[in-house]
């Protein structure tokens, strides 16, 4: 087990699970790994309850997932031609406007990462 320090860890890994239609329409969960930020309490709750909470009725998830996602598994993550996606600012927009869905998935993976859920099995 790791020594419990002062400092932390940047990022954190994890999965971002949602339901998005297949190429048949028919619904499928899909989960992807993502890369996060991780926050110090001062940070997170500025944008959790300041900028996030400043945003219309269901916009915070959009706003909030591209603030924290720092990466993803390429692999998992492509084009309309199957082609590998790199992760960027442009590809991240694409996803997030293909699968709406996407973005509170992002936003749930990181709020439990950041309280702990993700290291206690939940």
């Amino acid at each position: 087990m790791s020594m419990l320090k002062t400092t932390v860890n940047p990022f954190f890994w994890t999965n971002a699970t949602f339901r998005t239609p297949d190429e048949n329409g028919e619904m499928q969960e899909v989960s992807i790994r993502v890369k996060l930020a991780y926050k110090d309490s001062t940070d997170y709750q500025n944008l959790l309850y300041g900028e996030a909470a400043k945003k219309p009725d269901g916009t915070g998830d959009a706003w909030l997932a591209p603030q924290v996602l720092l990466g993803w598994v390429e692999t998992q993550v492509g084009d309309q031609d199957g082609k590998p996606l790199p992760f960027n600012v442009d590809n991240v927009q694409a996803m997030l406007k293909a699968h709406k869905p996407l973005a509170s998935a992002i936003a749930r993976a990181w709020i439990s990462g950041q309280v702990g859920a993700a290291a206690q099995g939940n």
